[in-house]
């Protein structure tokens, strides 16, 4: 087994040829695994995007939902206090009509046809 065997030679290609198949082999999987990274982050980004307009969608609704249902409220009470001012009206007005006639016969005379 002399240094310059070719048999030494050949079994140090062998050797060599294996090592840089082994380094390829390790280069393909560190690319295959920076792709998949980055695969998989494009993806997550992709999901988050359609979480998020999701979520700004039901915000929305929700929103709209409470603005219609204080604008129902709004109504309601202006709705109740419109009666109420219609009914304070009516009774201000039937008690002014009263008072009317009764500082009327006060002041004028018996006006009940005996002229």
């Amino acid at each position: 087994m002399a240094n310059g065997n070719p048999e030494n030679a050949t079994s140090l290609e062998h050797v060599a040829q294996h090592e840089r198949k082994l380094l390829d082999d390790i280069e393909s999987a560190n690319s295959e695994a920076a792709q998949i990274v980055t695969d998989a982050r494009r993806e997550a980004e992709a999901i988050a995007a359609q979480r998020q307009g999701d979520l700004d969608a039901e915000v929305s609704r929700l929103r709209n939902e409470a603005e219609s249902a204080q604008q129902a409220e709004r109504d309601r009470i202006l709705q109740e206090t419109q009666s109420r001012v219609d009914s304070a009206k009516s009774a201000a007005e039937s008690k002014v009509g009263s008072a009317v006639d009764e500082i009327a016969g006060l002041i004028l005379p018996n006006a009940g046809g005996h002229a």
